[in-house]
């Protein structure tokens, strides 16, 4: 795994920008997740407007009506990049769909997933990881669906008890994998993740699996 050690998130954010904006192209589809982690970085490729890209899909949604304050969608959109993208007629796949159910839902976006990785030649990820060790919309000890790119899985703890999300199978898929990781509270589950032991109950330690770890650029304000 390619380790990039910052000082603070600000100097993550600016290095993956950084890291991006000379990889991308549009041969490449990039795949974005949710939460807070990566929200500064979709400011930023919004706000310079350096950003080139064949296509963007997500890897994870809450399953919510399309435009809702707590999708990943709605979070993406208040950044500005929607509007950039828009702009610069770089088409944009979202998860949700409106009148579909929630297992049609993530049996769509599987189909849309599937497309994506064949039309275009290189995919790149952009991912975060809890304190839990999630990652993506995968959580610990959830039911491994090797078939499926995404599924439709339950987090009776979230915000949002529905969420949709990409599978294993579909991260090893990816290209690349970029992963952000920042503040005190994750510095333990970064050390875990290293640790030989079960993915089930730590998703994130997917990172560490061979095949995976070379492929996979972390970047973190915590020294492990």
């Amino acid at each position: 795994m390619n380790t990039q050690t910052v000082p603070n998130p600000q100097e993550g954010i600016r290095l993956a920008n950084k890291f991006l904006i000379k990889t991308l192209d549009k041969r490449t589809v990039l795949f974005l997740s949710g939460g807070k982690t990566p929200e500064p970085l979709y400011r930023k490729f919004a706000r310079e407007k350096k950003f080139v890209v064949g296509a963007v899909g997500m890897i994870d949604e809450r399953f919510t009506e399309r435009g809702h304050t707590e999708s990943n969608e709605a979070m993406i959109e208040k950044t500005g990049l929607l509007s950039y993208l828009s702009k610069k007629n770089i088409p944009f796949y979202p998860m949700l769909r409106k009148g579909l159910p929630f297992e049609k839902c993530a049996h769509t976006y599987d189909v849309t997933v599937r497309f994506l990785l064949n039309h275009f030649s290189k995919s790149v990820g952009v991912m975060g990881i809890g304190e839990d060790g999630h990652t993506a919309g995968i959580l610990p000890n959830a039911k491994e669906e090797p078939r499926k790119l995404v599924s439709a899985v339950l987090d009776p703890n979230g915000v949002s008890p529905q969420r949709i999300t990409m599978t294993f199978s579909a991260l090893t898929l990816i290209d690349m994998l970029v992963v952000l990781a920042f503040g005190e509270n994750k510095r333990k589950v970064l050390a875990d993740m290293r640790i030989n032991g079960s993915i089930a109950a730590l998703p994130a330690r997917f990172y560490s699996q061979k095949g995976i770890v070379k492929k996979t650029i972390l970047i973190t304000d915590q020294t492990i």
